[in-house]
């Protein structure tokens, strides 16, 4: 890992590598270049190691190029490779890339049968929450009235650590929406039924009774 400069001296003459030793005592030093230094490769999130910390050692002033891993349940924040010089301060020589963790939260679905009022869910499921961090907040917004279906929107996330922190930035959040749907409401229209004797003239009864109208409806 060095390479052999040559000999220092204040007493004699020296040239090259080699030179005719005088009579007298003399106080000879080596001369040698550090050829190679060690250097660090980090994949982490936070300050969290997720995937174990490479070392080597390089040649001293090369470029050193390193790609990025891809780790399960975590995306890369940041670019896919990166490339130093080679420093002979190997403290120097350190890439690191940082990774954010992958948070899914979903919507619930919900269906009702028809009934005019607005069919809303603001409840939700999520999956991939680090240990100790919790979701203090997500907007869910979506609203089906009539006979149908629409989306159930979650958004607007926010995480925090076990100390209260805003750590929303560390994820990579995914928004899958869910559906309210509203089917049709069961209704029974009965027509009157009458009697009469008879008169030659037809016997009319136009009346009804109705079983299961939501309320509001006519």
């Amino acid at each position: 890992n060095y390479e052999f400069l040559g000999w220092s001296t204040d007493d004699v003459d020296i040239s090259g590598n080699s030179f005719t030793m005088p009579n007298t005592p003399v106080h000879l030093v080596g001369q040698w270049k550090l050829l190679t230094s060690g250097y660090t490769v980090r994949y982490v999130w936070g300050e969290t190691e997720i995937v174990t910390t490479e070392k080597g050692t390089a040649t001293i002033g090369s470029e050193l190029k390193k790609d990025a891993v891809a780790v399960s349940g975590y995306v890369l924040d940041g670019a896919g490779s990166q490339t130093i010089t080679v420093n002979a301060d190997a403290s120097k020589n350190v890439i690191t890339f940082q990774y954010k963790k992958v948070l899914t939260i979903t919507a619930d679905d919900a269906t009702k049968p028809y009934d005019g009022a607005p069919l809303t869910k603001d409840t939700y499921k999520s999956e991939g929450l680090a240990t100790g961090d919790t979701i203090a907040s997500v907007t869910v917004t979506g609203s089906q009235t009539v006979v149908g279906s629409s989306a159930n929107v979650p958004s607007d996330a926010k995480i925090v650590n076990c100390y209260g922190e805003d750590v929303t930035s560390s994820y990579k959040i995914t928004y899958v929406g869910g559906t309210l749907e509203v089917t049709k409401k069961a209704l029974t229209i009965t027509a009157d039924s009458d009697t009469k004797v008879y008169d030659a003239a037809a016997l009319i009864k136009n009346s009804y009774t109705d079983s299961g109208l939501a309320t509001g409806d006519s």
